[in-house]
């Protein structure tokens, strides 16, 4: 199996992101009586239910950047190296 591109933890993380916004939109729109008192039983398990989706996307989502920092660190590093222990141009001979 592959490793995954920091465009590909990017990507989940940006999913995720979405994700979350959207769950809070729903609990937004829970918790401000959008439900008739007869469906307030089920507007408190959608609620909980949404909490623990949120909780879900936004640790998948703490993980993608952490991953996604990681190789952007671990890019930087190889390519300062390639720098440093870059071979020195020839000198010009004095004339």
């Amino acid at each position: 199996m592959s490793e995954k591109s920091r465009k590909d933890h990017i990507e989940t993380a940006a999913k995720a992101h979405t994700d979350l916004n959207l769950l809070h939109a729903i609990i937004a729109l829970c918790e401000h009586s959008l439900f008739s008192t007869d469906c307030h039983g089920v507007e408190r398990h959608i609620v909980r239910y949404c909490n623990a989706e949120a909780d879900k996307c936004l640790r998948r989502y703490d993980k993608a950047m952490t991953l996604a920092t990681k190789e952007a660190r671990r890019k930087m590093a190889v390519e300062l190296d390639n720098v440093v222990n870059a071979p020195s141009p020839p000198k010009e001979p004095s004339p």
